[in-house]
């Protein structure tokens, strides 16, 4: 049995409902087999859960009647697409999306219709590993002072000290 991945990428599709206030759909999502590419999630649609609940975002009486919001979870520990960084990542990334039973959990309810929320879930979740995956900037730490900063300092030293020095009260004063 092949697993099947569902490839999130940007694609036009063929139809554009803007004319009816709708607004453009711009992504689409298309089915794929194959490993990962690089820079590219894959998401297992078979290993998420989507639970659709009423939202109480936009919608007006639409949200009273249908359940448009969109929760996907998925189990951390138990995904086998996910590698052992990732999982940690997301741990220390995102530790309040993530409830008792150790399922991440993502709650969209932007849009009115169910399918955007899904959409946009999906989006969100594809940055979210993305950004999991990716390898941390490696940083360079400053060890000590620069030759020239150090001088300056011990000349901006040397001048405040002449400066306080010539308002002290000499003894010939008394």
């Amino acid at each position: 049995m092949r697993a099947c991945f569902v490839h999130l990428q940007a694609r036009a599709l063929p139809f554009s409902f803007s004319r009816a206030g709708v607004g453009p759909r711009p992504f689409g999502f298309s089915s794929s087999s194959r490993a990962n590419d690089k820079g590219k999630v894959n998401l297992p649609i078979h290993e998420i859960d989507f639970k659709y609940v009423r939202s109480s975002g936009p919608g007006g009486q639409n949200v009273n009647k249908l359940a448009t919001a969109v929760q996907a979870r998925f189990h951390i520990e138990t995904s086998s697409w996910l590698t052992d960084i990732q999982k940690e990542q997301l741990r220390v990334q995102h530790p309040n999306r993530i409830n008792q039973k150790g399922e991440f959990v993502l709650f969209n309810q932007d849009h009115r219709s169910q399918h955007r929320n899904k959409d946009a879930c999906l989006q969100h979740l594809k940055r979210i590993l993305e950004a999991a995956s990716a390898a941390p900037k490696e940083r360079q730490m400053w060890t000590e002072i620069g030759g020239k900063a150090k001088s300056n300092r011990l000349a901006r030293k040397k001048h405040k000290s002449r400066k306080k020095g010539e308002r002290r009260r000499s003894i010939s004063d008394y």
